[in-house]
């Protein structure tokens, strides 16, 4: 995704980051990324809906949502996770399931 520039000072760490709010509507997600070992997973602004991680193991054809004992884990509200993934090559994107009034920014980063 580049470099974003904060105060000056550039940092390279930014993988993907999207706003998420009504014009881009339902269904509307961050770049997928290959992220691999632990990476972090930011949401925040004023958004009222849900934004689930998704993964995808065949190069994005098909996306699966990440579970805790078989439940989709769903954010509601502004957060920042770490998140561990042992497995290269699986593809990684918040995706906005519900959103009916304002915004999100969503962030996969390494």
């Amino acid at each position: 995704m580049g470099k974003l520039t904060v105060d000056g000072q550039e940092h390279a760490n930014i993988v993907s980051q999207k706003d998420l709010d009504t014009d881009t509507g339902e269904g509307s997600a961050t770049d997928a990324v290959a992220l691999t070992g632990t990476f972090n997973l930011a949401i925040w602004g004023d958004g009222e809906g849900e934004v689930v991680l998704e993964r995808s193991f065949n190069g994005g054809a098909d996306w699966v949502a990440v579970t805790n004992l078989g439940v989709v884990v769903v954010f509601t509200g502004p957060c920042s996770e770490l998140v561990l993934n042992r497995e290269a090559g699986v593809l990684h994107r918040l995706r906005c399931r519900d959103l009916t009034s304002g915004i999100f920014t969503a962030r996969l980063s390494n």
